[in-house]
């Protein structure tokens, strides 16, 4: 609920709550009643002086046990409308943010270049230099994966070099049982959730492409509603995007950006 209704909201919610309950819930229950009721009954009173003197005894204390029940019902209308609202917002903006991705075609986001949003590695797991299997090289991409959710999101593609040379993806093919996309992204997933948790998986949308018949894998990243930490060396490490890197927080900037980048 934090994450949805912060300090600053949670005293306007309340109150709107409430003020919902007790002049809009409440008259229009007891305007349903007047009507099919008390309307043709000849010694009823008016409609308005009906109203009124329901109001009288409400504000009067004389039915506490309703006023309750129209407030308690009041906030608990304006705290699901706040986090249905909320939510439709986050899946709107995702979106938003993917269909501005997925309109960039690919041989321009790698003319782009790397920056603070894009990133670009050689393999998920063969090291050219060494010309073998390197699981090193995962923990690169996990790293800078986890960067782009502490950060503002962001693409990183697999099977382009640092200067836009395309490597495509057949090593890494070959280092897998099954050797196609599929069990490419196989891989990519069960890293993610081994690493990250399941559940950071619907941050990561994974696309793949076609240059000059190699392929190319996408990984395009949102923002995480929480910090993720990354267990590296023995420890568990917060990195982030500074620049066109990604870097390891100490335990005092870790607090610090916190504290700010996701603050309530």
């Amino acid at each position: 609920m934090g994450e949805i209704v912060n300090k600053g909201s949670l005293v306007a919610v309340v109150a709107i709550g409430a003020f919902l309950g007790v002049f809009i819930l409440f008259p229009m229950n007891e305007t349903i009643f007047y009507f099919e009721h008390l309307q043709n009954n000849l010694d009823a009173p008016t409609y308005t002086g009906f109203i009124s003197n329901e109001f009288d005894l409400l504000f009067k204390g004389k039915n506490l046990k309703i006023l309750i029940f129209y407030l308690f019902s009041g906030i608990v209308f304006s705290f699901l409308v706040t986090i249905t609202n909320h939510k439709f917002s986050d899946k709107n903006r995702l979106l938003v943010h993917l269909s501005e991705e997925l309109s960039k075609s690919i041989a321009d986001v790698i003319a782009q270049g790397e920056g603070a949003n894009i990133e670009f590695k050689s393999s998920f797991r063969w090291d050219y230099q060494q010309l073998k299997v390197n699981r090193a090289l995962e923990a690169v991409v996990l790293k800078t994966i986890s960067g782009f959710m502490n950060s503002n999101g962001g693409s990183l593609l697999i099977g382009v070099a640092d200067d836009q040379l395309i490597m495509g993806l057949k090593k890494d093919y070959q280092t897998l049982k099954k050797p196609d996309q599929d069990g490419f992204e196989q891989a990519i997933i069960t890293s993610i959730s081994t690493n990250f948790g399941a559940h950071l998986c619907r941050n990561i949308h994974i696309l793949f492409h076609s240059i000059n018949n190699e392929d190319i894998c996408r990984l395009i990243v949102t923002k995480s509603k929480k910090p993720v930490y990354l267990k590296h060396e023995g420890k568990l490490k917060l990195f982030v995007r500074t620049g066109g890197g990604t870097r390891e927080l100490d335990i005092q900037e870790s607090v610090e950006y916190i504290a700010t980048h996701w603050a309530k």
